[in-house]
């Protein structure tokens, strides 16, 4: 008497489906995932000991080696970023400012914030 044995024809039939849907699922994934937003110019951060990350805020003011400003997008100067944030500032801001820009510039922004109703200013920092 001889044994055959039987094919596992039906497991691996069963296995293609699952990978398309994993493949599916992984390119849906990468389409609508969210990308980073580029900088308005390019920043080196300041460097710190901070362990805190850097999370996206509702409003970001970035701030170029030059002195350059631009809140959520639109290019601003010191004398309109209280016009930009508008007659309800958002509560939190994050504040993108290059390594080599003065320490004045920056805390005349910090304070500008405050005086028009921000209440938490995020400045980012790379860890060294």
């Amino acid at each position: 008497m001889k044994l055959t044995r039987r094919r596992r024809l039906a497991e691996t039939e069963s296995v293609v489906p699952l990978i398309n849907i994993v493949f599916l699922l992984l390119i849906f994934f990468m389409v609508v995932g969210e990308l980073a937003a580029p900088t308005p110019f390019p920043l080196e951060p300041p460097q710190s000991s901070s362990d805190l990350a850097s999370e996206k805020r509702e409003a970001e003011l970035f701030v170029s080696a030059d002195g350059k400003l631009s809140f959520n997008g639109a290019d601003v100067t010191e004398a309109t970023l209280a016009d930009a944030l508008g007659t309800t500032p958002p509560a939190e801001v994050r504040v993108a400012a290059d390594g080599k820009v003065e320490a004045r510039l920056v805390g005349r922004l910090l304070a500008g914030l405050r005086e028009a109703g921000v209440k938490r200013a995020f400045l980012v920092t790379v860890k060294n």
